[in-house]
């Protein structure tokens, strides 16, 4: 079974929660239940520590769980602590594939899949 939870990783996040988003989670607490993520860029994170970007691309699942883990830990300026959903906007360049080229690869890694919807039907019921 994968092992997931890393304390040294959840408080690499938390120290940078505290100190690049605290106004934005303070404001996801506000606006909750409408507004249930965070979403931080991931040149940001690069600013910060690139080995935890390394991490990010290589192991997301850990990765995002342990951010998770350390947002439920992250002081706000209010009482509560609801379930922050951790999302990264703005892959480099080589993180985006075409969704025709997407292959075993990628398996483990996160992506951004970039494509066109050429078209769309109704949802059809199954029988």
């Amino acid at each position: 079974m994968l092992k997931l939870k890393d304390e040294s990783l959840v408080a690499v996040w938390q120290s940078f929660f505290e100190e690049n988003c605290k106004s934005e989670i303070d404001n996801i607490v506000l606006e909750y239940p409408e507004n249930r993520s965070l979403i931080v860029d991931y040149w940001d994170i690069d600013k910060a520590d690139p080995k935890l970007t390394e991490i990010l691309i290589n192991q997301p699942y850990k990765t995002i769980f342990n951010a998770e883990e350390a947002l439920k830990q992250t002081k706000t300026s209010f009482d509560r602590y609801p379930a922050i959903r951790f999302r990264v906007e703005n892959l480099p360049e080589e993180q985006r594939i075409s969704i025709g080229e997407v292959g075993s690869i990628h398996l483990g890694k996160l992506i951004a899949i970039t494509g066109e919807a050429k078209g769309k039907t109704e949802i059809q019921p199954k029988i």
